[in-house]
């Protein structure tokens, strides 16, 4: 915490510098909210502490938000029809490339389809993200994670290289609903409780935002900004943690920058350009004045595929991962053998 502080008194714009100013907010700052515009985080958050001003009792806190690391699904859009084999009383997983997990925690392979792990290079680059992020003297005392699988295994690996601070699951932080195929997707995502039997070290304690249930299935954007907002008011309010890490998704770590989504096209473009993993850190004063983290970390340079991939993209032109990877995994997986003892069933 010390060494942000320090930061924040360095020039603007200056080069070397880690952290940004932003003005501070005041009453003729803020705007009206109509039923069909957003208001900003930093705004929020003014009006909050305006509102639970105690001076006295309120400390600095540095909230690090990041995106959760590749998704299974992602990379191998059809991984579960194609790795999981046998009768379905009896279905096996047989990754069929490095980059898919040795192992799977063991649940249905149906959950897997819409709440899906992370590859092997997602933990990998959580890790090294994670490492970069305590290397640059980011203190933190707490981990909150959306629920989704690939978000609380992208927090296991920050708490891992955090000295195994505890894991906070908050479906608060869960991606827009309007995002899933399944209304009732959110009953595949797992209790604090089965993460904890995996020995994350999940707080059981915690009581959510707002419980899983609770997730509207026609959640509009407006109303998943407002989800968002209020999740990080909560955190503001309570003022209990100087050093705060929050895995969400692309759109969390946009809310961070003061973006505002109020329609699907919004969203769907911050995640169709959204980094392996992107990383904004805040530091909240005591009178809601906001430092922004330039650099949480050093970057990570994309490797040559991720390059390219990026650059279609940019063009406008996406590679078409679902045809290709569907012949290669059943041409991959039926080379398999069956006496094969790499094979670990789940």
């Amino acid at each position: 915490m010390a060494n942000a502080e320090k930061t924040s008194t360095r020039t603007e714009g200056s080069e070397d510098s880690t952290m940004r100013r932003v003005e501070d907010l005041h009453p003729e700052d803020t705007v009206t909210r109509s039923s069909n515009t957003s208001i900003t985080l930093t705004q929020t958050i003014w009006r909050a502490v305006e509102t639970n001003r105690d001076k006295k009792k309120r400390v600095p806190m540095t909230v690090v938000t990041m995106n959760a690391a590749e998704s299974m699904n992602v990379l191998f859009p059809e991984w579960v029809q194609v790795a999981y084999t046998g009768p379905p009383t009896n279905r096996e997983y047989k990754p069929y490339d490095l980059n898919m997990p040795i192992v799977l925690p063991h649940r249905a392979a149906y959950k897997y389809r819409t709440d899906p792990p992370l590859t092997e290079h997602g933990k990998m680059v959580a890790t090294i993200i994670a490492r970069g992020m305590r290397k640059n003297k980011l203190a933190s005392q707490i981990v909150y994670s959306a629920p989704e699988m690939v978000a609380v295994q992208t927090a296991q690996c920050v708490s891992g290289e955090n000295k195994g601070i505890k894991i906070r699951i908050d479906p608060a932080l869960a991606n827009w609903r309007g995002f899933s195929v399944d209304s009732k997707a959110h009953e595949h995502w797992e209790s604090a409780e089965y993460y904890n039997s995996l020995r994350y070290p999940i707080d059981t304690t915690y009581k959510p935002t707002i419980e899983a249930s609770k997730l509207s299935p026609t959640e509009t954007p407006l109303e998943y900004h407002q989800r968002l907002l209020n999740f990080y008011t909560r955190l503001v309010k309570e003022n209990k943690f100087t050093g705060i890490i929050i895995v969400g998704h692309p759109s969390t770590v946009a809310l961070t920058n003061d973006a505002t989504f109020e329609t699907k096209a919004d969203l769907k473009n911050l995640e169709n350009s959204k980094e392996p993993v992107s990383v904004n850190g805040i530091l909240f004063g005591i009178d809601a004045e906001r430092d922004v983290l330039t650099r949480p970390c050093l970057p990570l340079t994309p490797t040559l595929i991720d390059a390219r991939e990026r650059k279609r993209r940019e063009s406008g032109k996406s590679l078409s991962v679902k045809k290709t990877e569907t012949k290669t995994a059943k041409i991959m997986a039926s080379e398999w053998s069956d006496d094969d003892d790499t094979l670990v069933e789940v």
